[in-house]
């Protein structure tokens, strides 16, 4: 029975392929404000309509003079007058056209009486110290180029370049269905044979900082006729439906089921553990993917099964996690079914000494014990049997680098 399921098994990278290659999405876009663009994708290349300056200004606090007064010789300065021979010229500002340098204000000595001089060696020159028209940002330059994401300092950019709005891929709407009679929303005490829907806010959270607009629907119950109508009803308003549980081959798993009504399955279980009873399914030109319920496995089919849907509407490369190498500190071992399948472990890194080590959360532990101490991903490869304690192994970092701990010493 194992090895007729495993037969029909595919990578999880084909899986997603086939569906990417399903799948003709429109191109949806919007215009947003300025102050409202943030972390948004830009929908087209971006053009400043000013130059800034305007004209010319200060590269510095300093004092605006005319060069050809200094041609020949170091003039009598403590002579000038304010206004006449010279004027002040703050950083970024204008100074009169009178003037064509500027002196920085460190090297000039003002006098009560009037006039100021200059610091032996200083030298004024025409354009010294002078930005000219468009150095900070010219007309018709790009700021922002299509497909990038919008940062802080592109918004300032903007700003300059008297921009107050710009053209955004509008964000993917994802509808989630949680699905089984067993669950009951979070908050709720559970009672005997009840489960408490948990995955919701954290699948929902994962999406969002992808980049999605996230609407969790109530619980469905396993009957296949509410299945298809809450099926339907998140095909209307969503471009991607993500259902959760009933896709494995329990007794009330439907799912496959409302898939084949309500489009054509392309793909159900990739050779990826967790997470192998994901299914894949094309409907009314949608993707619909059914992820597993068990929470971890719940999290793998989001990042590594839906993002790439989500970067597609988005114009967006697949996100990638901080690798690092790591020392074992423990052996991994991968018998009988699971060496046809990619496996994923969870991982606890810590650094000792400035050495980077791993050691694998055990797949008993419990879901608090897992999210509390688990840092890091490894990946043990269709075909290999495992690693050995001491083994160089590379894994992929949850939170980056800054959240790996130092080890604590035995006492």
């Amino acid at each position: 029975m194992r090895k007729r399921i495993l037969e029909h098994l595919i990578p999880r990278e084909e899986a997603v392929e086939l569906l990417l290659n399903a799948w003709d999405p429109p191109e949806k876009t919007e215009m947003v404000e300025l102050d409202k663009a943030f972390g948004r994708i830009a929908a087209e290349d971006v053009l400043s309509r000013n130059s800034l300056p305007v004209h010319r200004a200060s590269a510095g606090d300093g004092i605006a003079v005319r060069s050809a007064d200094f041609e020949d010789a170091m003039p009598d300065t403590r002579a000038f007058m304010k206004g006449k021979d010279y004027a002040p010229a703050d950083t970024g500002d204008d100074f009169p056209d009178a003037f064509d340098a500027v002196v920085m204000i460190e090297d000039v000595t003002f006098h009560d009486g009037g006039g100021f001089t200059l610091d032996p060696g200083t030298t004024v020159s025409s354009t010294e110290n002078v930005r000219p028209r468009g150095a900070t940002i010219r007309e018709g330059e790009l700021i922002l180029a299509k497909d990038t994401k919008i940062r802080a300092v592109h918004l300032a950019a903007l700003a300059a370049g008297g921009i107050a709005e710009v053209k955004v891929y509008q964000r993917p709407k994802v509808a989630f269905l949680p699905t089984g009679s067993e669950l009951v929303p979070r908050g709720v005490i559970p009672k005997r044979g009840e489960n408490v829907e948990a995955n919701g806010i954290m699948v929902k959270t994962q999406m969002e900082n992808m980049g999605a607009e996230v609407r969790c629907h109530d619980i469905v119950r396993d009957e296949i006729d509410l299945l298809t109508t809450a099926l339907k009803n998140a095909l209307n308003e969503a471009d991607i439906v993500v259902i959760c549980a009933g896709t494995a081959k329990g007794e009330e798993d439907f799912t496959h089921t409302v898939l084949s009504r309500c489009g054509r399955v392309l793909q159900h279980g990739i050779s990826t553990a967790p997470g192998r009873p994901v299914a894949f399914a094309i409907a009314e030109n949608k993707p619909v993917i059914n992820i597993p319920g068990p929470t971890l496995g719940a999290f793998y089919a989001v990042e590594f099964c839906v993002a790439p849907l989500i970067n597609r509407l988005l114009h967006q490369p697949d996100n990638k996690m901080e690798l690092l190498s790591v020392q074992l500190e423990n052996d991994i071992e991968t018998i009988g079914f699971l060496e046809s399948m990619e496996v994923i472990l969870r991982m606890q890194v810590t650094v000792r000494e400035g050495v980077f080590l791993g050691r694998t959360i055990p797949v008993s532990a419990s879901l608090a014990t897992t999210v509390r101490d688990c840092n890091a991903l490894v990946r043990v490869p269709i075909g290999c049997r495992g690693y050995r304690k001491g083994d160089q192994v590379e894994v992929e970092l949850l939170y980056g680098r800054s959240c790996v701990s130092e080890q604590r010493k035995e006492k």
